[in-house]
């Protein structure tokens, strides 16, 4: 477990992250992001993801301090909701992961875990994990090892690429890979057998699984198990 406390109460309802979305880039920003998205090269694709009822590909990663840390592991101790995201360069990955804080008590209560794998080396985790207050594992796929056998990994267009360096972010420095590729957006919840309960993939790095369905969906799982 990430810490020591065992017992959660969940005081306030933990907010939408499209509402976060809005909060942080107002509605016409967004919107131009997401037609900027749709007029990009394909972005990945989907359909070719893991999907709900298949088994989830067991893996072992470091955290942002270098510790191993594996998904049977935390099976071990119930349901893991596994986050697929970019990286702490893409500022809408940020806002989720402050909705993700945000909801943690809440999924602390339904006896689950979040785990973040992202493709950048673990020495670029410490500012996310200070700037938004993680408590969860940050997890270093350099590679896009695992995010490969979910099906997530893509080559980031050429002319992004451009735009991204011209801007200053260097994905094959941050990755510490030179493919320039990244994993599209997803979310899993993996019940304590390894088997998918739900899957969120979306080419749009703009959207995102929402708190309200993650929550349903363990909330579920805990009734199972009553």
């Amino acid at each position: 477990m990430r810490d020591a406390d065992a017992k959660y109460q969940p005081r306030d309802t933990p907010p939408a992250y499209a509402r976060l979305l809005e909060e942080v880039f107002g509605a016409d920003a967004i919107e131009e992001n997401r037609a900027y998205v749709q007029s990009a090269p394909q972005l990945g694709e989907p359909r070719h993801a893991l999907a709900v009822g298949a088994r989830a590909p067991l893996f072992a990663l470091h955290d942002e301090t270098g510790a191993l840390v594996t998904l049977s592991g935390l099976l071990a101790h119930g349901p893991v909701v596994v986050v697929f995201y970019r990286g702490g360069w893409c500022p809408f990955c940020n806002v989720y992961l402050r909705a993700l804080q945000l909801a943690r008590s809440h999924m602390r209560a339904l006896g689950a875990q979040v785990v973040l794998v992202s493709p950048q080396r673990r020495e670029h985790a410490q500012p996310l994990i200070e700037r938004h207050s993680l408590l969860f594992p940050l997890l270093s796929d350099v590679g896009n090892q695992v995010a490969r056998q979910y099906g997530l990994v893509f080559r980031m267009p050429d002319v992004w690429r451009d735009e991204y360096l011209a801007d200053g972010t260097d994905l094959a420095e941050v990755n510490g890979d030179p493919s320039w590729e990244v994993p599209m957006p997803a979310t899993f919840v993996v019940d304590r057998h390894g088997v998918i309960k739900y899957a969120f993939v979306s080419a749009d790095y703009t959207q995102r699984a929402e708190i309200a369905d993650l929550l349903a969906v363990l909330r579920s799982l805990t009734a199972r198990r009553s």
